[in-house]
């Protein structure tokens, strides 16, 4: 393959993306939400660490049941977090390889049409 049909392949592929009418996303936005995930999963571990420390600091069996409650929040606010940062921070990656995997199977097609039948 010459650089000169890989460089129209590459326009077709441009070409056929934007007939497609697939909206590209706002890399800011991702990149925002990838941070809340980070933020949320520190601040649940810190809000775990407080709970942990709040129920050992009093024998009232009250006041330690509202830290277990609390450290439940904080579980949940870290284990979210963590999500949200591996939704986020994947989609870029899979969006790469998704269109590299389409550009070479075309490829791969125009390979099989250009050789001729036996």
């Amino acid at each position: 393959m010459t650089d000169t049909e890989g460089a129209q392949r590459a326009e077709r592929f441009r070409r056929d993306i934007a007939a497609a009418k697939i909206s590209t996303p706002a890399p800011g936005r991702e990149r925002g939400w990838a941070v809340v995930g980070v933020v949320a999963m520190l601040a649940g571990i810190g809000v775990a660490i407080g709970a942990y420390v709040l129920s050992h600091s009093t024998t009232d069996p009250l006041q330690q049941r509202d830290a277990l409650v609390v450290a439940l929040i904080g579980v949940t606010l870290s284990v979210s977090g963590g999500a949200l940062f591996l939704r986020y921070s994947l989609a870029g990656f899979l969006r790469f390889w998704l269109a590299r995997f389409v550009f070479e199977q075309q490829a791969i097609v125009d390979r099989v049409r250009a050789t001729p039948p036996e």
